[in-house]
């Protein structure tokens, strides 16, 4: 069976990866959701935005300009880490800096059907073998 790569930078792991799940609807009404595998490396990148967003939700993530409703995009997300709690968390943008930040949120993910069912998680890990631990997801959350 062949190693599973991470979405965002595609290095193949050994271990477990991260499901990430995102939804979002863009102004116009198009509705979108993906499935993301990531490491733990890029993982923390991602749950890092999610704080900096919780920590301003009013402002846009990447350019930190008041939001504009409707004109703004909040991106729904929840992740499944190897041996955690589901994380669940939203990122908001402006439109304009949410169209630069789409691609992110699709690379080498799955599309998911509208309503498709949540994913279960991934069983827990021992502590000694437990990457995930590293990266301090409780201080995120």
């Amino acid at each position: 069976m062949a190693a599973a790569a991470c979405s965002i930078c595609e290095e193949q792991s050994r271990i477990k990866l991260g499901g990430f799940y995102w939804r979002w609807i863009w102004p116009s009404g198009d509705y979108r959701g993906y499935r993301q595998l990531l490491d733990p490396t890029c993982a923390i990148t991602v749950l890092g935005k999610a704080k900096a967003s919780y920590e301003a939700p009013d402002d846009c993530l990447k350019c930190g300009q008041p939001l504009n409703y409707p004109t703004s995009v909040k991106v729904h997300g929840y992740a499944f880490l190897p041996g955690h709690e589901r994380k669940d968390f939203e990122l908001a943008y402006c439109e304009p800096c949410f169209n630069e930040e789409e691609p992110s949120f699709s690379r080498n993910a799955r599309r998911l059907d509208d309503g498709e069912a949540q994913g279960g998680g991934t069983p827990a890990l021992s502590r000694r073998e437990d990457p995930w631990a590293a990266i301090g997801i409780e201080a995120l959350t």
